[in-house]
């Protein structure tokens, strides 16, 4: 059985302390993220938080939900590190790797191309794969 392949806006954002988080939603077709895509970019923006990356990118990958307002108390949404590369030569193509902590995602970026982050999310990739990339399809 073949992963459903499913659009996803991917931000990669910086609080003004300095912490990189990374946030991944289904979306329901590629003209649908393209058209809320700069919208969302520019409030998370407004609330002075820097977008440091923004795209629309097809993928097999399952996170669970995205949730706003994520309250810290709750037992839900443990924090988890991912190792984020977007590749120079195609904008639309992203690789997500879990990272067992920051330490070890961090030291991995010294040999990473420049547009590789470690970033936390509180989304859990979901399946039993601990690896999964994507490399946008033609006319995906």
């Amino acid at each position: 059985m073949n992963p459903l392949v499913e659009v996803f806006m991917i931000l990669i954002t910086q609080a003004p302390g300095g912490e990189l988080s990374g946030a991944f939603a289904v979306q329901k077709s590629r003209e649908h993220c393209d058209g809320r895509l700069p919208a969302i970019a520019a409030v998370v923006e407004a609330s002075g938080t820097a977008v440091l990356e923004s795209v629309c990118a097809s993928g097999t990958w399952s996170f669970s939900p995205y949730v706003h307002g994520f309250e810290a108390s709750s037992s839900d949404g443990e924090m988890q590190v991912y190792r984020v590369s977007f590749d120079e030569d195609s904008p639309t193509s992203v690789a997500i790797t879990p990272a067992v902590d920051r330490s070890a995602c961090e030291s991995s970026l010294a040999t990473a191309s420049p547009r590789t982050y470690c970033v936390s999310s509180r989304q859990r990739l979901l399946g039993d794969d601990r690896e999964q990339s994507v490399r946008e399809k033609a006319g995906g």
